[in-house]
């Protein structure tokens, strides 16, 4: 058996979602989904953390472990992706990302599915204190969301932001509703659905926090 199904069937077993086993490493949702598609293998480092995480056996520690010595050793390979404007992201440039030329750039490990991300510089204190100005967000723009997942999107009112998925279900005309709620309490809460829709631009997977601004 890979070592994509291994985590995968062990995750499952342990009634997980890819993000809550991501947390739980440390690591991008992203991350989790390249192991589980064979696409890459955790590392050294943190395969004895998959291991403990998931209660995998032995046979399974060997497994996994022998599969992150061929680059744990190696220098990371790193990409670059766009580091959008708020003012100038909407579904249009988000599905065209591989055609837009950025003014600047955020510098990510090159294992992540580098054509399906764009990054983002935090402009308000909306979802403070976790997200704080000038962090900066990593975003996949073909992620479907989980329960508060923190997701970028277009509101109701045309206003950009991030806020916190919070699923309601579909409404009278079987649409799927969700709340976009702020952390912050002086910031409105959104509701979506058929009649007053809101478009996701893509789900958060990497937060980077400034500590000295």
């Amino acid at each position: 058996m890979s070592v994509g199904k291994i985590i995968r069937e062990a995750r499952v077993a342990n009634k997980m979602t890819q993000q809550a086993l991501a947390d739980l490493l440390g690591v991008s949702r992203v991350t989790v989904s390249l192991w589980e598609s064979g696409q890459t293998a955790p590392t050294r480092k943190n395969a004895p953390a998959v291991i403990s995480v998931l209660g995998l056996a032995d046979k399974s520690l060997d497994l996994i472990l022998k599969s992150g010595v061929s680059t744990v050793d190696q220098p990371p390979a790193v990409s670059h992706i766009s580091l959008l404007s708020w003012d100038g992201i909407s579904p249009q440039t988000v599905g065209a990302l591989s055609s837009i030329v950025p003014s600047a750039t955020v510098m990510i490990d090159s294992s992540a599915d580098v054509a399906e991300l764009y990054a983002l510089s935090i402009e308000d204190d909306s979802m403070g204190p976790e997200f704080g100005l000038a962090d900066i967000v990593i975003v996949h723009r073909s992620l479907v969301p989980n329960s508060n997942d923190a997701v970028i999107v277009v509101a109701p009112d045309g206003s950009r932001m991030l806020r916190t998925y919070v699923p309601r279900g579909r409404d009278r005309t079987g649409q799927v509703a969700f709340d976009l709620v702020a952390s912050n309490p002086d910031f409105p809460t959104f509701s979506s659905n058929s009649s007053s829709p809101a478009v996701i631009l893509g789900v958060v997977v990497e937060h980077r926090r400034k500590l000295r601004r």
